[in-house]
Formats: C-alpha cells, sequence, structure tokens
C-alpha cells in the first residue's frame, strides 16, 4: 500500500494545496469543478527495493514540513486522500466531498503508521482510526500496556511534572555498536499521576493474569511482582516509589533482565551509552523504536513519518542515513514502507530523486529548478532553495562587506591598508580572496601613482621656485 495523494483544505499555514507523495503517478483536485485526475508518468523510474518508497518532505523552519506529517496523521478529517494497493487506487473523503472520480473505500486500519518525532519525548493524542506508534511512548511488550495510563492524552516534557510520573529503568553497560543501531535492554513504565499505589499493585495482578503472558517468560513477571509488592504498600506517592526501587539494587536488575527491547546487530565495536553524542543518542532511539514496531505489527503495509531526523546529527550520519534507513528494513521482506521524511539536509536530499521531493516554502508547494539524486552537496547547499543568502557566515559576510566598502572608499570601521590585508589574508574562500586582494593592490597602486604625481608635481613647482628665486 502506498500513500499516493493528499489535498489539505486548511491546517495550520497549509492552504488549498494538494501533495503527491507518488514518484509514479501524480495527481490533480480541481477544487472548482470537485474533479480528481489520476495520470502515470511515461518516464518513471524506481530506483528503491520494490517493497519501499521514499518521499522527502524539504522546506525551512516554518515552511510547513511538520505540519504536512500532522495532517496525514489526521486522515479522519482530512478532505481527500489517495492509497494505493497493488494496481487498485482508493480514494478517502469526508462525507460533505463529491468528488468525479471512481473510488472505493477501504478500512484504513490496514496502514500501520509510525511517526518518529525530532523529540524523543514529546508524545501527542493516539489516534482512533489507525495503529499509532509515536517515539519512545510503545512497545510490544504487555508489561508496558497493561501499565499504561487509559488516557489517550499522554505527556509534553516540559508539563510532565503536573501530569504524570515517568519511570524509567534502564541499564545498557557495554553493548554491541553498527552504524545506526546498539544492543541494549531496557524497562520503560509510565504511570498517571492518578494512579496510587493500590492501583498499581492491581494493574500489576491483571497483568499476570493476562493470557498474552503465555508468550513471554512469566516467571521473570512473577519474581519482579513478588519483589516489588513490598514497596507498593509502604509508599503511596509515585516518586517516592520510584527512588525506592531505584534504592533497590536487586529489584533494579530485576527489570533489567525482563528487557522489552532487543536487538542483535554484527558490529563488534564497543561502546557505552551515555558517552554517545545526543546525536548518536538519538540515532540508536530512532533505529531501536522502528524496528522494534516494524517486527511487532501484523500488518504487512507500513507508512513511516520521520520528522526531521537530522536534527542533531553529526553530517557523516546525515549523509548515511538513508543508507542506514534502508538497510535496517532489508530483511523485512514480505512488508512494504513507504517512508515520508522531513528535512531540510541536502546530505539526506542527495540520495533522493527529484520526482520523490516535495519542495515547500511558507505552507505551498515550490518547484525549484534542481536534480537532487547523487548530487554534490555543495552544489545542492547552494542552491537559493537552501541558502537563500549564500553559504557564508553571516558573521564572516559582515566582516567582508567592510573590507570592501573601505576598498571602495565608503565609510567603513577599516582605517588602512594594513588592517584590510589581515582580514583578506584569513579569508577561506579562494576567490573572494583573490578579487578582494586584487582591489586592494589596485588601491596600493592607485595610491602609489598618486604620491609619484604629487612628487613629480612637487618637484616641478620647486625647480619653478628655484628658477624665479635666481631672477634678479
Amino acid at each position: 500500500m502506498e500513500l499516493v495523494y493528499l489535498w489539505v483544505e486548511e491546517y495550520k499555514n497549509i492552504k488549498n494545496q494538494g501533495f503527491n507523495f507518488s514518484p509514479r503517478f501524480t495527481c490533480k483536485y480541481d477544487k472548482d469543478k470537485n474533479e480528481l485526475t489520476i495520470e502515470e508518468k511515461k518516464d518513471y523510474v524506481s530506483i528503491f527495493p520494490d517493497n519501499i518508497n521514499v518521499t522527502a518532505i524539504v522546506g525551512e523552519n516554518g515552511s510547513g514540513k511538520s505540519s504536512l506529517c500532522e495532517e496525514i496523521l489526521n486522515i479522519v478529517s482530512t478532505k481527500i486522500l489517495v492509497i494505493r494497493l497493488n494496481n487498485t487506487f482508493y480514494v478517502h473523503k469526508k462525507d460533505d466531498v463529491t468528488i468525479n472520480v471512481k473510488y472505493e473505500k477501504r478500512n484504513l486500519k490496514l496502514f500501520h503508521i509510525v511517526y518518529l518525532h525530532t523529540d524523543i519525548l514529546k508524545y501527542d493524542l493516539i489516534k482512533n482510526w489507525t495503529e499509532y506508534a509515536n517515539l519512545g511512548t510503545k512497545g510490544s511488550n504487555p508489561f508496558y500496556t497493561m501499565l499504561k495510563d487509559k488516557s489517550q492524552s499522554l505527556l509534553h516534557l516540559d508539563k510532565f511534572r503536573n501530569k504524570f510520573y515517568l519511570l524509567i529503568f534502564q541499564y545498557f553497560g557495554k553493548f554491541q555498536q553498527a552504524p545506526f543501531v546498539f544492543q541494549p535492554k531496557k524497562v520503560v513504565l509510565l504511570f498517571s499521576s492518578n494512579n496510587d499505589s493500590a492501583h498499581i499493585k492491581n494493574k500489576l495482578i491483571e497483568f499476570e493474569q493476562q493470557e498474552k503472558l503465555k508468550d513471554f517468560d512469566i516467571e521473570k513477571y512473577i519474581e519482579f511482582l513478588k519483589k516489588i509488592e513490598p514497596l507498593l504498600g509502604e509508599h503511596n506517592d509515585i516518586t517516592n516509589l520510584y527512588n525506592a526501587i531505584l534504592n533497590q539494587s536487586e529489584i533494579f536488575f530485576s527489570l533489567i533482565k525482563i528487557g522489552i527491547l532487543e536487538i542483535n546487530f554484527f558490529d563488534d565495536k564497543e561502546r557505552d551509552f551515555f558517552q554517545l553524542s545526543q546525536g548518536e543518542r538519538k540515532a540508536f532511539i530512532d533505529s531501536l523504536i522502528l524496528y522494534n514496531e516494524i517486527s511487532a505489527s501484523k500488518k504487512n503495509d507500513m507508512l513511516i513519518l520521520v520528522d526531521e531526523p537530522d536534527l542533531s546529527l553529526h553530517p557523516e550520519w546525515q549523509r548515511r542515513y538513508l543508507f542506514n534507513l534502508l538497510t535496517l528494513v532489508e530483511t523485512f521482506k514480505s512488508k512494504k514502507f513507504h517512508f515520508i521524511i522531513s528535512s531540510h539536509s541536502p546530505f539526506i536530499l542527495s540520495d533522493i530523486p527529484k520526482e520523490n521531493v516535495i519542495f515547500l516554502e511558507k505552507g505551498k508547494q515550490a518547484y525549484p529548478n534542481i536534480e537532487t539524486f547523487g548530487a554534490n552537496i555543495h552544489t545542492l547547499l547552494s542552491h537559493s532553495f537552501f541558502m537563500k543568502d549564500g553559504l557564508m557566515g553571516e558573521f564572516a559576510k559582515s566582516k567582508i562587506n567592510e573590507v570592501i566598502d573601505y576598498l571602495n572608499g565608503k565609510k567603513s570601521p577599516i582605517t588602512d591598508d594594513d588592517e584590510a590585508q589581515r582580514y583578506i589574508r584569513i579569508i577561506g574562500e579562494p576567490i573572494v580572496k583573490r578579487q578582494l586582494q586584487r582591489m586592494l593592490d589596485s588601491k596600493k597602486l592607485d595610491k602609489m601613482k598618486e604620491i609619484d604625481a604629487l612628487k613629480n608635481q612637487i618637484e616641478s613647482l620647486q625647480n619653478r621656485l628655484d628658477n624665479l628665486e635666481k631672477k634678479p
């Protein structure tokens, strides 16, 4: 299944815009005629595996990238949506919309959506129309599901102290590192602030009796319940319970044994998790959650939204991002994936053909004259769509402009040639440096010519003066 087209009536800064997500088909919606047309491109070439499609949403901050991702999640309220399964198109529309196209309504729950946020602790409303996994909020282990508060609205990082207590027991120690994924063991438990100790205890007992546990090592959970039960009776406050559990190393290491996420990869290199950079930790968590979601899902069609994965990543990791992402999912041959990646990184865009890219400017789709696939990073960066004011840092640019003003005889903080020469000497861009040096040399030459001319004039005047003085 593939997301082909989305018409957004009005959402944040996006109004009356249609977006094509398939490189193979072009959809157009005429609002005045209520007419939707679908055409297949004649020169379509697929560079990705048969079971994978990749769409990039590109634009600067405020262009509407995240808004478009959010609107995809709000498909129930979306006016028109086109999806393709095998060779059949299915059009989902709001009930108050009539369009002149043959369509067939389809149960969208066949589409498993995974949304990876830029902030691993940013939670959103869980949508009721499809399986929705927000980064860090869901695991395949029923232990997490049973303890999670029934409330659909989870937490934001800056407000969780007032609404939720987040208990995180984790142990990484040494683990294997691949370019993008690692081998950790961790347990994440989320409790609502409305839950008291008795309620948690009841949930644990209820959890113990679940049929879902048949696929898990029941002895580990029973061992955990026995050890945590005394603490549940002693502490009525979640924070105190959290601190008490952390102080009980035996219980802490029991939690470690109940690792809900574990992935084995091929690199033997060892590194400590807590010594990783912020970008490396983000890459690890993104990969881990994604792999776990794919493994746990029973759906064969997955729409995966990745919101600005390049943030916090080293340029080399950005350059390898898509390659590593495709490597991560290549073992899932029976599943079909549609990755939608929002970004403003030319490093990522260099791996994606122009036909697979949606360019956004201030909530509207743009059509820059630029070929992206296999393009040199510097070429992409130098394009006005990415860097409207060039590639140079603004501070350096201002200093160079001061040199130019001085050389052109305009008002400038630079007072003499020697100061201008010092600035020119440290400029790294060779063309700019060479041109400014020529301007300075020309200025010096003009000054020398003027000095010589003045000397000649002085000499001429002196000769005239001498001749006049010799006359009686």
